[in-house]
């Protein structure tokens, strides 16, 4: 979670004996107090009538680098990173 209203980061995930392929979605809020406007690997509940999630799930590669995952990671953003099953 970065709650820095204005600046980016970029958090380095060591996770030992790990290197296999990882996934991350994004949670986006338009304010720290939002209670519209959330979005969670590009889906919504606004506008939801049965508590689904609208829209279609995005999710994007995380890179590993010299033992880490490198997730980036805006101002105002969280993700949810997912490990492949180990091997």
């Amino acid at each position: 979670i970065n709650l820095d209203k204005a600046r980016d980061t970029v958090i380095s995930l060591g996770v030992p004996g790990r290197s296999e392929a990882a996934t991350l979605v994004r949670m986006k809020a338009p304010s720290l107090k939002a209670r519209d406007g959330l979005t969670l690997g590009g889906q919504t509940w606004d506008g939801s009538i049965d508590g689904l999630p609208l829209g279609t799930e995005v999710s994007e590669p995380v890179v590993y680098d010299n033992g880490d995952y490198k997730v980036p990671l805006p101002a105002l953003e969280a993700v949810v990173v997912t490990l492949a099953p180990a091997k």
